[in-house]
């Protein structure tokens, strides 16, 4: 790297050269998205609310508990009625 070459982070102040409430804004700005980028990645289920974070993966969960219900239920009516006849 050239000794002459222009930085426009100056490590002594800890400041931008120019511009540098705009630059540190955009920087916190970069971090917090990606800060919730990889929480939305890992995080999929809230176990204190104890469903899914993303709407469209807490629908297609209660869909399918659904389905699974009405199939217990079916069976175990079947197994009543069987029962009951003797």
């Amino acid at each position: 790297m050239p000794l002459n070459s222009y930085r426009n982070y100056d490590l002594l102040s800890n400041k931008y050269k120019e511009f540098h409430e705009e630059k540190v804004a955009l920087d916190k700005e970069i971090h917090n998205l990606n800060a919730a980028k990889k929480y939305w990645e890992r995080n999929k289920f809230n176990p204190i609310l104890t469903k899914y974070n993303d709407t469209d993966m807490e629908a297609e969960f209660q869909r399918k508990r659904n389905e699974e219900n009405a199939i217990i239920a079916s069976k175990s009516r079947k197994v009543t009625n069987r029962n009951a006849r003797g």
